[in-house]
């Protein structure tokens, strides 16, 4: 965590915050922190199993939607075709 303090608003920069000059041990007596990146956990990094349960549900989204086409085409071949008369 950083901690930050608002910075006076110039024309360029209406409203922002930079990093304090100084960093305490303890951010509780900050008056703003946020997260630095390393803090910050990235959705797309996956352990092995997370990323086999999401092929298998993957291919199990696939299985499903391909078995919905087949019996469209089923129902659809079944169906008798009208004739214009």
């Amino acid at each position: 965590m950083i901690c930050v303090e608002s910075v006076p608003a110039t024309e360029a920069f209406p409203a922002h915050i930079a990093p304090s000059a100084s960093q305490p041990a303890d951010v509780s007596t900050c008056t703003s922190v946020i997260a630095s990146g390393t803090e910050i956990s990235n959705p797309w990094i996956v352990s092995a199993e997370d990323g086999q349960t999401l092929a298998y549900a993957i291919v199990l989204v696939w299985i499903i939607a391909w078995s919905f086409r087949v019996l469209a085409d089923l129902v659809r071949d079944s169906t008798p075709a009208k004739e214009n008369e």
